[in-house]
């Protein structure tokens, strides 16, 4: 099948008849992939739903297709969340976004660590921009949630009760140590939580600890922060089998 340019349409994607692109989508349609009537794309809003569609309007600022099929994707059977530290410099916080969306995180959840330098610096729109450009290039059809917290326990209290809570030590070393990522088990929500440069203080080893943390290990190897939470990202996909045969994944994210 040949390739489908994606655009993202958010809660504009009707079931059938005429869909108009965004302006800053009709832009990108227009300007940089260059689609003219006739051209059949793919649209999706963010929340499962995608759905090929034919341009019958493209010029100016306005890009206007008609629908042609559309398709509800099933929520994932697990969720993914990362509970990442504030990292110190904004562009990692970025490109830990980028990266994250590639590899199925469904929800950031940033806190302000003991060891953190500053507060999260919530841009939740910006992320989110982010995330749209990473799906339209992926073929993911979900959209991320983001959150920033004020601390550790802040965001451990926004989890969903039921969730698997795996915490990636380094330095800190609680007992007893789980058997790596291997005892995952599909379901419910998976929570990857990393700790900042220098790892977790003790006070946050007590709450981990406290929610029935299953502690991890990435090896002997010493990690940035953001690092550890892409490695611990795909570990966890693919312990969930998320990372094998084309059309075999846990439910399309």
């Amino acid at each position: 099948m040949a390739h489908l340019h994606r655009f993202y349409v958010g809660e504009g994607l009707p079931e059938s008849g005429d869909c108009d692109l965004s302006p800053e989508e009709a832009h990108h349609a227009v300007r940089v992939v260059r689609v003219r009537a006739g051209d059949v794309i793919a649209l999706f809003d963010g929340r499962g739903c995608e759905a090929t569609a034919t341009v019958t309007e493209a010029r100016g600022g306005v890009v206007r297709a008609a629908i042609a099929s559309v398709e509800h994707r099933p929520a994932p059977t697990t969720r993914v969340e990362l509970v990442q530290a504030w990292l110190h410099r904004d562009k990692a916080v970025e490109e830990l976004i980028r990266r994250g969306t590639e590899f199925g995180v469904d929800a950031f959840r940033f806190y302000r660590a003991r060891r953190s330098e500053r507060a999260p610096r919530e841009a939740v729109e910006k992320w989110t921009r982010i995330a749209v450009e990473v799906c339209k290039q992926c073929g993911r059809s979900r959209l991320p949630m983001f959150s920033a917290a004020a601390s550790l326990e802040e965001a451990l209290d926004g989890l969903p009760d039921a969730s698997r809570v795996l915490a990636a030590a380094q330095d800190v070393m609680p007992e007893p140590m789980s058997e790596a990522l291997s005892g995952i088990a599909p379901g419910g929500t998976a929570a990857l939580v990393v700790g900042p440069e220098g790892d977790f203080a003790e006070e946050e080893v007590g709450a981990l600890r406290a929610r029935g943390a299953h502690w991890t290990s990435f090896g002997a190897l010493t990690f940035r922060s953001e690092v550890a939470a892409m490695l611990g990202a795909v570990l966890v996909r693919y312990e969930l089998g998320d990372l094998g045969p084309h059309g075999m994944p846990r439910g399309t994210s």
